[in-house]
């Protein structure tokens, strides 16, 4: 059962489940739920199915949130893991569509809450075209969207088409990973792919063997699927991506330094790992793609 626009209290009654998830109303009105298992912990907004917190039972939050979020109704909310759809960036033709899309700004339903025998918690949350939608997106749609919270965290998006015509679209799983200082991070994983580098008109290069480092002025978007670890202050904490094909993927974010500026409080403490990939849905078909992560590591070793 789908939960629909209903208050915390049923919500509570519905799905909640004692002494591992609870319902609340969070800072300005925004539902939060609330997840503790004998692994980890974690929150998520049903304002865009925003999870902004993830820390495993020994260590530190994996994600970070920019203090600067506004955590209301009519923004996106900063850092965590923001789902990107339909498109990403800006709209093109459209330059008073929401940037990332409608789905990151849009109240999701609630389709379960359980627990398996190991005390780790799944939600699985969901947003449809009679929920949520803008005149530049006309399509119908449904997507699914599942989180799995135990020693790991899986985060599953499935996009389903309805329709009787096929439509393309843009989805990621935008996350936020909290490092020690951005300005000590490097990315590794990428060697010998092709990337755009936004920094020299778009030029597509091919990265070396060496690591990427933010102090090195890199802004782009790597072509490959390729997995990327990010030791930055933080030892042995990864990403992995699964279920999708080839597309762009991002290679961090890392934007210079100096481009970074007071526009984003606490920018050495975070890493975006991009995920963006154009796909195209046929008539009554889904796409199940699975970005799972972060990937195992050890305690963090980040100073205070």
């Amino acid at each position: 059962m789908r939960s629909g626009s209903v208050g915390v209290d049923d919500l509570e009654q519905r799905y909640g489940i004692p002494d591992a998830v609870r319902f609340e109303a969070g800072p300005n009105g925004l539902t939060r739920v609330v997840v503790v298992t004998p692994q980890a912990e974690a929150q998520l907004y049903l304002h865009g199915a925003h999870l902004t917190h993830y820390q495993p039972r020994g260590d530190r939050p994996l994600l970070f949130l920019s203090e600067q979020s506004r955590l209301a109704a009519d923004a996106p909310i900063r850092g965590g893991v923001p789902i990107v759809f339909p498109w990403f960036g800006p709209k093109a033709g459209d330059p008073s569509a929401p940037t990332h899309g409608f789905a990151r700004v849009a109240e999701w339903s609630v389709e379960s809450a359980t627990q398996a025998a190991d005390g780790s918690v799944e939600l699985v949350c969901c947003l449809d075209s009679a929920m949520a939608t803008h005149p530049s997106w006309t399509q119908a749609y449904s997507l699914r969207y599942r989180v799995a919270i135990g020693s790991l965290l899986e985060l599953v998006l499935e996009v389903h088409n309805p329709s009787e015509k096929p439509f393309a679209f843009e989805e990621a799983l935008h996350t936020y990973l909290s490092v020690g200082d951005a300005r000590q991070l490097s990315v590794t994983g990428l060697a010998d792919t092709t990337y755009i580098d936004k920094t020299d008109g778009a030029r597509r290069k091919v990265q070396g063997p060496e690591p990427t480092h933010p102090r090195h002025g890199r802004d782009g978007s790597s072509l490959s699927g390729h997995a990327s670890d990010l030791p930055g202050g933080r030892s042995g904490l990864g990403t992995a991506a699964r279920g999708g094909e080839v597309g762009p993927r991002g290679d961090g974010g890392l934007e210079p330094l100096d481009r970074q500026g007071q526009g984003h409080a606490g920018f050495r403490r975070r890493r975006v790992a991009r995920d963006a990939l154009p796909r195209d849905r046929q008539p009554g078909r889904s796409r199940r793609d699975a970005p799972a992560g972060p990937a195992p590591h050890t305690p963090s070793r980040d100073p205070q």
